[in-house]
């Protein structure tokens, strides 16, 4: 039996060896292995390149690229060059203005007298950002030119009650703050009032007797002096009647809030009375 399979596996070979012009090989003599073909070559020389393209980089076969080869990437380009500072201009700075600018960005600056909305602020704050104001920015037109003076900040702490370490950083942010101490309201009152009048300076006062110090600011005169909880409150008030001296009382709104507000009046600013208001408030 294993003659004759033998026997009809070498008839195989030797008719298929005939039709290609190829010497069939004899029955003693041991077999020849066929050379390559076309197919064959093109595949090692396919595997060949590849493994060179590791080792020393793209091969080509056939003179060509091979197809699978991934491009290199771009060195030097523009989209390299990233800035970690963003500039936003405008009198208000909403979240909007933001919206995948934030990427690699380190340092985030507005124009002096910008009001940065406290959902940008908590941002900036979860991105670890700064919050920088320029005092020397562009800025629209219509803005009050006593807009810039919020980098200006009087800051009159009455009987200790609020920390000074807290104002650290808002002084990283941009705006100067110098603070002073009184143990007494009228005081305190009076020495916001020469910060107004002799620095042209926005005054903040803190302290726990906050109707008695809108009362007593608000009787020398050119003082305009308002209150609030809330930043929004804050800056309707002050804008309304143009304010220049802001009372806080930390008691009212604890210290995470009077630090919030003092921010705001500092981004606000001192403003100008309005005209309709001027006979009676100056």
């Amino acid at each position: 039996m294993n003659e004759l399979v033998e026997r009809i596996v070498r008839e195989v070979m030797s008719r298929l060896a005939g039709a290609s012009g190829d010497a069939a090989p004899s029955e003693g003599s041991p077999a020849v292995q066929a050379a390559p073909g076309p197919a064959a070559k093109c595949n090692a020389a396919i595997v060949s390149g590849s493994a060179s393209a590791a080792e020393n980089g793209p091969c080509a076969v056939d003179g060509k690229r091979n197809s699978l080869e991934s491009p290199a990437a771009p060195s030097g380009t523009d989209a390299d060059r990233w800035s970690d500072q963003l500039h936003v201009p405008g009198k208000v700075v909403a979240l909007a203005d933001l919206v995948d600018r934030l990427d690699r960005v380190r340092c985030v600056s507005v124009a002096a007298g910008a009001v940065v909305t406290p959902a940008v602020r908590d941002e900036l704050q979860r991105r670890r950002i700064a919050l920088r104001y320029v005092s020397g920015a562009k800025q629209d037109a219509g803005v009050a030119p006593e807009s810039a003076a919020h980098l200006a900040v009087q800051l009159v702490i009455h009987q200790g009650c609020f920390d000074e370490r807290a104002v650290q950083s808002l002084r990283i942010e941009g705006a100067s703050i110098s603070v002073a101490a009184s143990e007494c309201v009228i005081e305190a009152c009076d020495a916001a009032a020469r910060a107004v009048l002799d620095k042209q300076a926005l005054a903040v006062v803190m302290t726990r007797y906050a109707a008695a110090a809108i009362c007593l600011a608000n009787r020398i005169p050119q003082v305009r002096a308002v209150a609030a909880r809330d930043p929004a409150e804050l800056k309707s008030a002050m804008s309304m009647v143009g304010a220049n001296v802001v009372v806080i009382d930390p008691d009212a709104v604890g210290l995470f809030g009077a630090r919030r507000l003092l921010r705001e009046a500092a981004v606000i600013g001192r403003r100008k009375c309005p005209r309709a208001f001027g006979s009676r408030l100056n």
